[in-house]
């Protein structure tokens, strides 16, 4: 019963901290429409405030997407190579969540790799040698101060190498008309995301070995090999959950540049779209509830693997 009310409990949180995050999305993305600027020639540009105009905005927003479109909407989109005709206009809702569903695909996939790669790399440096660790974190160190465009171009470079060099197309570095990337996305993501886990294990990790009851377990003769997972391991990964939805965050940060350079059709990609403030507030909004979304289900996801972890969260 005591685990059940805590699984209600995380999981009612969750649904309700999306619920206020949207809200608060929805009524930032529309705050431009509450002022209007009128320029002067000579005097100072007059500035004046419709909170009216502001709400019926919002409002009819919400009427929009419960109908599952956007309303009246005009913008001119550089993939589209002209302004949403109607038909495309009736099928807008269903163009973000295709949208927003290529872009978990590579979020979500990066950070899980990510997230494996690093806490692996962190719990191992524990068993190497001296060389072997002041080596790994020496990578570490030279990829999480690598600026995140410049290590989307060399892994691009790296893939185009490697195609040039065994003569025939192996991975894709950017799409194509019907052509679609994910290899290198994912990689582009997973790797900024793995150095930044990496850094949590460690720490987390030296913590637990600092702690009396594991000086207590090695002293009863324990390998240190079943010390280190049953005593050192759990807590680590406890505080690796519980910075996830951070990591989600960063991860997302990066998911903007990735597919502006590698040019995918991602939920990022209606930041390019040309258009007029009333349309670009319903797009904006919905481009970041999308993204709060991501976040979101993750932290759900590390919060119920918390309490799996830590029996303590379950009281």
């Amino acid at each position: 019963m005591t685990v059940m009310r805590s699984v209600t409990g995380v999981i009612l949180r969750n649904v309700l901290g999306f619920a206020a995050v949207s809200l608060l999305i929805i009524l930032i993305s529309f705050l431009p429409l509450a002022v209007k600027v009128m320029p002067h020639q000579v005097a100072q540009d007059a500035i004046t405030t419709n909170w009216t105009q502001y709400f019926k905005s919002v409002w009819s927003y919400f009427v929009e997407i419960a109908h599952g479109d956007f309303g009246a909407l005009r913008v001119k989109m550089t993939w589209i190579r002209g302004y949403m005709t109607p038909e495309l206009n009736a099928q807008i809702l269903s163009y973000v969540m295709g949208m927003a569903s290529r872009s978990a695909q590579i979020l979500m996939s990066a950070v899980v790799i990510g997230t494996v790669w690093g806490v692996l790399c962190g719990a191992v440096q524990f068993f190497l040698p001296s060389w072997a660790k002041n080596f790994l974190g020496g990578v570490n160190q030279l990829v999480f101060a690598l600026p995140d465009l410049l290590v989307i171009l060399l892994l691009q470079l790296l893939v185009l190498k490697t195609n040039v060099l065994f003569g025939h197309y192996i991975l894709g570095v950017a799409d194509f008309g019907a052509n679609q990337i994910f290899a290198l996305p994912m990689l582009c993501i997973a790797v900024p995301v793995s150095a930044m886990v990496y850094r949590y294990m460690v720490n987390a990790c030296r913590e637990a070995l600092s702690q009396e009851y594991v000086r207590t377990a090695r002293a009863k003769g324990l390998p240190e090999h079943r010390v280190f997972i049953k005593y050192v391991m759990r807590p680590a990964l406890d505080s690796i959950l519980a910075v996830l939805p951070k990591v989600v965050a960063f991860a997302a940060s990066g998911l903007v540049i990735v597919e502006r350079l590698l040019n995918i059709k991602g939920v990022t990609w209606w930041f390019q779209a040309r258009a007029n403030v009333p349309e670009l507030a319903k797009l904006l909004a919905t481009i970041l509830m999308c993204l709060a979304a991501f976040v979101i289900v993750v932290n759900l996801i590390s919060s119920l693997l918390r309490l799996w972890v830590n029996p303590a969260l379950r009281k």
